[in-house]
């Protein structure tokens, strides 16, 4: 008569074995599908682009006191008079083709040098809510922008819609007082065609995390094997303590 065999004397929870690789599964499958749309963080005021709008808007103001109140025509009449640093006109996060060093070679400040757009025909006797000059859109992949405005505040706003609905609404107002605003915007900007970087690197972001999902469920399923293997070993050893 075939013995019967003895129980496991190493208990293992079987959770452990068999929901290892189901729960690495789900776990990767809701991060990989959820996480873009997880709020983005919100970027500080003190960032270098809000310190540049902000060095760009107190020479704006330097110009109209020598000026009857009349802001520059663009930001390249501030350079190198008020602002005598180039790289203050190109934000950190900007994919300016100038790449920071063709503003010490040009040695003047133009629309392919820049990655701030700025709004002409305003003055210091406007409202000091209006917007004077805020980062190109596409600065931090169309999530939102910073912002100057004439009364010298900075600030991020989330919204680019937003954005946009107070620069026609100033635009709108001055039209009503017979004054033509116009934005001047980087020569090399897109907006608002997305630009050619920001789909590479989303692709980017798509194979690598598909790459890290099919290494974290070889990893689940390598252990998976593993627990088994010492578990059928397991059971061919006598109790702790018996020889």
């Amino acid at each position: 008569m075939r013995e019967r065999p003895e129980p496991n004397p190493y208990p293992r929870r079987k959770w452990v074995e068999y929901g290892a690789l189901p729960a690495a599964i789900l776990f990767w499958t809701a991060v990989y599908l959820f996480a873009p749309q997880l709020p983005q963080p919100r970027y500080r005021r003190r960032s270098p682009c809000a310190s540049n709008l902000k060095l760009i808007t107190y020479a704006c103001q330097l110009f109209a006191g020598d000026n009857r109140e009349a802001f520059p025509p663009d930001l390249g009449a501030l350079y190198p008079a008020y602002i005598s640093d180039g790289s203050i006109f190109i934000c950190p996060k900007s994919r300016a083709p100038v790449e920071k060093c063709t503003l010490q070679y040009q040695g003047a400040i133009t629309d392919e040098n820049v990655s701030y757009c700025y709004v002409s025909g305003l003055t210091a006797a406007d409202d000091p809510g209006y917007v004077l000059a805020f980062e190109e859109e596409w600065n931090h992949g169309g999530i939102g922008a910073h912002y100057a405005c004439i009364g010298g505040q900075v600030a991020w706003w989330a919204d680019i819609a937003g954005l946009h609905a107070q620069l026609a609404k100033q635009e709108a107002e001055l039209s009503a007082k017979g004054r033509t605003m116009k934005i001047i915007r980087p020569s090399w900007s897109e907006w608002p065609a997305r630009p050619a970087y920001l789909d590479a690197r989303s692709r980017f972001w798509w194979i690598a995390g598909g790459a890290g999902g099919g290494v974290l469920i070889l990893a689940a399923a390598a252990t998976l094997l593993i627990l088994r293997r010492r578990r059928r070993r397991g059971n061919g050893r006598p109790p702790p303590g018996i020889r």
